[in-house]
């Protein structure tokens, strides 16, 4: 026989304390169980309004979910291999992406409303065929029709491959704000991306007769006739300076297909020279050998660049396993010549190409190719 035994004074206090804990719990309110869900939900669902108010503005244009931090962040829109807006910086509102009549249209703020920007930079990076290249427009807020900023970002000849222009919206274009139009009739495809940068004007001295600053973006400074939309010039002829001589080789684009050759003469040695080009097209992981007069003096050296750049270009192939990059439009490339690798009259320059493993398949040009060459007390033309 078993006797039942009655409940202790400390079970009964257990199950009291267990059914107070539940009757808690079932009282509880969802922020006090998960703080954090909760505040997950809610930017979730701020973000899903954002989004589908963004969209329905902008014709389902493939924007961002992310607003930028920093309230002058720029504004970037991929065209191609996909399209893909943002994220949209805290200055801007979402562009609006027209394939069937070619063109992006940007709205930008009235800069009078705006006293931490004085005017914006957009660069273009394009597939440049030989074409003449995209257009850029204004278009005030008020107005029906645009005015025209730049009649053409390319060239008229040979097809160059990725090429990037820069073109300054200075404050009294941007005042009233309005629109930024990019334009190629047709040949819309070839736009790769378009970022919209805010800027400030910043007081600097032009040390150089021939250098008239306009953009300044990290080290690089891009004249006023660039940043206005005109096209690249061929430096022609030679010129000096004082004790310093640059003598042309080759003004013209030249595409340089495995290797290229200058030929020159001198009718005395310089103390110190270095040869100087531009060039577009090259991998990254690519590099161009220099030899003179049959001997190796070592690699051309190129412009360095920023991660953030907007001439950097990001690509993503079927078969990549990592995304590859490529910096588009020209950057510029030099290399020193001591003075023991030098002759008098003949001297013969030779650029070859070592590509990398995984190349882009983009042609390689340069142009403006020079040698600056650096005298004694008296200035000495070649």
């Amino acid at each position: 026989m078993f006797r039942r035994r009655s409940p202790s004074l400390l079970h009964l206090w257990f199950v009291s304390l267990l059914s107070c804990c539940l009757a808690s719990l079932s009282f509880a309110s969802p922020l006090q169980l998960a703080p954090t869900l909760s505040a997950t939900s809610k930017k979730f669902l701020a973000d899903l309004q954002k989004t589908e108010s963004t969209a329905s503005n902008t014709d389902n244009a493939p924007s961002s979910l992310v607003e930028a931090e920093d309230s002058l962040d720029p504004l970037k829109i991929t065209l191609s291999p996909e399209q893909k807006i943002g994220p949209i910086p805290k200055w801007a509102l979402a562009p609006h992406i027209d394939e069937e009549s070619s063109l992006v249209e940007i709205p930008i703020p009235s800069l009078a409303e705006r006293t931490d920007i004085e005017n914006f930079v957009i660069t273009v990076n394009f597939m440049d065929m030989g074409d003449g290249g995209p257009l850029i427009e204004k278009q005030n807020k008020n107005d029906s029709n645009s005015s025209l900023l730049c009649s053409g970002l390319g060239i008229n000849g040979p097809a160059l491959g990725i090429n990037s222009r820069n073109i300054l919206i200075p404050n009294d274009l941007a005042i009233d704000g309005g629109k930024i139009i990019v334009r190629h009739a047709g040949r819309f495809k070839q736009l790769h991306s378009i970022i919209l940068r805010p800027g400030r004007t910043a007081i600097v001295s032009a040390l150089h007769e021939n250098n008239i600053p306009a953009i300044i973006d990290h080290s690089t400074i891009i004249p006023q006739d660039l940043a206005e939309g005109a096209t690249p010039v061929l430096k022609k002829g030679d010129t000096t300076h004082g004790h310093v001589t640059t003598a042309s080789l080759s003004p013209s684009i030249e595409e340089l297909d495995s290797s290229i050759q200058f030929n020159f003469d001198i009718s005395r040695k310089p103390q110190a020279t270095l040869f100087q080009t531009d060039i577009l097209g090259l991998d990254l992981k690519a590099h161009i050998d220099v030899e003179l007069n049959g001997k190796s003096i070592g690699p051309l050296n190129v412009s360095s660049f920023e991660f953030d750049s907007a001439e950097l270009i990001t690509e993503t192939k079927t078969n990549d396993l990592l995304p590859q990059h490529l910096i588009a439009g020209w950057r510029s490339a030099y290399i020193y010549i001591a003075y023991d690798y030098l002759r008098e009259k003949d001297n013969h320059l030779l650029l070859t190409v070592q590509p990398s493993g995984n190349s882009h398949g983009y042609k390689i040009h340069l142009k403006n190719s020079s040698l600056k060459m650096l005298h004694g007390d008296e200035p000495h033309p070649r």
